[in-house]
């Protein structure tokens, strides 16, 4: 589990509440990926915001290079709705993000 211990694995965040609409954000550290962290993150996040919050949809952000997060984003039933192209640069390196969806229906 994310709580058996007393380490910052990562980070989680609901933002940008609206009336039916939320993003997330989240992040693992490195030495802690691969791990389920990231999983049960994000299952928290959508909980939060179905069952607390009760959204009907979310948004999430991730870059292309990121496949372990787009993997997770897709496993759990998150649908790119569209790519914006060479969106960061980080080094001097464009990065593509694709934009997520999650409905609760």
């Amino acid at each position: 589990s994310a709580f058996s211990s007393d380490k910052i694995v990562g980070y989680g965040s609901v933002y940008n509440i609206g009336e039916n609409s939320a993003d997330i954000s989240f992040l693992i550290g490195r030495g802690y990926q691969h791990n389920g962290y990231g999983r049960e993150l994000v299952k928290g996040l959508v909980d939060i915001a179905f069952d607390y919050l009760n959204l009907d949809r979310l948004n999430a952000s991730v870059t292309l290079a990121n496949r372990a997060s787009l993997f997770l984003c897709n496993s759990m039933g998150f649908s790119i709705l569209g790519v914006k192209r060479k969106y960061h640069k980080v080094d001097g390196v464009d990065y593509d993000e694709a934009i997520l969806e999650l409905r609760r229906d």
